[in-house]
């Protein structure tokens, strides 16, 4: 008996202590990569995820989530956890089913604290900054260096 218990006390120690539980989060990779080369002087850059229910016009998005990142080079692969239920975060929410997702990237490359020439944001004229929450895809997110924000 005693060593019937020891082996499913073992065998219940060890699945817990592998366990990878992360509370639900589920995780997408964005690849940031530029057309033109940029000089990266600060790594740390942030990612902002917003969601938004595409069935209300003029509606603010809602922040999911916030994540600190840093790179010394273009293209970098980053790994981006979303909370469990994303979509139950969202205010004005009325179905699931028009639920749209954006990021915005915070890099502030010349440190000088304002976001301005210089610095590095998402890439409008290349792409929109809507991503899907697929897993099982890497997303292209290019980028640029600001050049029509001065700094003042």
């Amino acid at each position: 008996m005693k060593i019937l218990l020891r082996i499913l006390l073992t065998a219940l120690i060890c699945t817990s202590c592998n366990s990878d539980d992360d509370g639900g989060n589920s995780a997408i990779r964005l690849e940031l990569k530029s057309a033109a080369s940029i000089g990266i002087t600060n790594p740390k850059f942030t990612i902002l995820v917003y969601g938004f229910d595409n069935s209300y016009a003029d509606v603010a998005a809602t922040l999911i989530s916030t994540q600190n990142f840093e790179s010394n080079q273009l293209p970098v692969t980053i790994t981006l956890t979303i909370p469990p239920n994303p979509e139950s975060m969202i205010e004005l929410n009325t179905s699931n089913r028009n639920i749209s997702y954006y990021i915005n990237i915070e890099w502030d490359n010349d440190n000088n604290g304002k976001i301005c020439n210089g610095d590095i944001s998402i890439d409008y004229n290349t792409e929109t900054n809507f991503i899907n929450l697929n897993p099982l895809v890497t997303q292209e997110v290019f980028v640029s260096e600001i050049k029509a924000l001065p700094c003042e």
